[in-house]
Formats: C-alpha cells, structure tokens, sequence
C-alpha cells in the first residue's frame, strides 16, 4: 500500500486558514484556459446563491497546466452583485488552487480534491468538469442539496426554494442518477463516512 501524497506546503496553510467547511466543489484540470472561468463563475455563483450560509470552498486540481489555466482560477471573479441575489451578509467561499502529484489523469486529480475534501471534514463533495459550456448555478443545488439537506443541523443552509418538474428538478439540467465521470463532469459524494484510504 502506497502512502498518500502529501498536499503542497502552500496547501497545507489554506487549509490550517481555512479549518473546516461544510460543502467543497473540485474542479480538475489540464489546459482548460478557454473554459475553466465560466465554470468557476458558474460554480461561485450558485454557492452564493443556494448555500449563503455554507462555508463552502472551490479546490481546482491542476494537472500541470501550460496555458494559464490556475492562473485564471486564482484571478476569476467569485461572485457577480448584478446577477447573485441574496440576503446578506453571504459567507465568503475560498479557493484553492493546487498541482496534483501521481499518475497523470483524472484519478490523481480526483484523489486531491478527496483528499482536501476530507481535510476540511466537508459535508457534501461535487466535482465538475472544467470544460463544462452548459453548466449553471442551479446545478449545485442539485448536486448538494440532497446530501446536506437531509443530514441533521445542515436544513438552515437550503433557501427553501423546492420547484420544478415532477421530480424536484428545474426543467432542462442533468437528473441527478444520471453520474457520468469520463465526460458527463458531474460527481454527487457524501464523505461523512467514507475514510480516506492510501492507493495500493
């Protein structure tokens, strides 16, 4: 059994700043500078707006990017005032960008947004693609309103907004049972009882 890759020193002291969180969006990457700025503006946006009480934070798990991809993620704009409307004050959302160490791939980027995720003892995990064109805020709320808005002391984080078709879903976004890693971007866990183990 392999040990686990230690996180970079830059990460470890985020998280010693950081503490503890109760919802974490991963966002892997390589090369993804053309599209990687909607989809954290998209991600950041429906943090804010469905989740204003959450200490919530953007882990982007760089895969050696040479075309300024963690660049634009550490620039991008968290939150848009014209387009976000909230009651405030709104929890502010961190970000952190990182390298992720082992084979190349997804399963190395994922294993350090696990990693983190557990770190930061987070209810509820999503990951989404960094080339995702057709996300939009209302998916994290349907990606993490069915973990944590069922697990005790967490009900004061949803708006209370349930509407929809027929299955609670707005018309138009993903199903939830519809999990699709290689391409579909879209990954729903709860980490609350799932350890962290090393890779054999």
């Amino acid at each position: 059994m392999s040990e686990t890759p230690p996180l970079p020193e830059a990460v470890e002291v985020q998280l010693g700043k950081i503490g503890r969180a109760d919802l974490l969006v991963g966002i892997p990457s390589y090369n993804n500078a053309r599209t990687i700025g909607h989809v954290v503006r998209a991600t950041s946006a429906g943090l804010t707006k469905y989740f204003p009480d959450a200490k919530a934070v953007i882990v982007n798990s760089d895969g050696g990017s040479t075309d300024g991809t963690r660049e634009i993620v550490a620039q991008a704009e968290l939150s848009d005032p014209a387009t976000i409307l909230v009651s405030q004050p709104t929890t502010p959302i961190a970000r952190i960008v990182t390298p992720y160490h082992g084979i190349p791939g997804k399963g190395s980027a994922f294993r350090t947004i696990f990693q983190i995720a557990d770190r930061l003892d987070v209810v509820a995990c999503a990951v989404v693609d960094s080339d995702l064109r057709s996300i939009r805020p209302e998916w994290l709320e349907l990606l993490l309103h069915p973990i944590h808005g069922h697990l005790p002391g967490l009900e004061h984080l949803h708006d209370g907004s349930d509407q929809g078709g027929p299955d609670g879903q707005p018309a138009g976004d993903p199903p939830l049972r519809n999990i699709s890693l290689p391409r579909g971007g879209l990954l729903n866990l709860h980490l609350q009882h799932v350890p962290l183990q090393p890779m054999a």
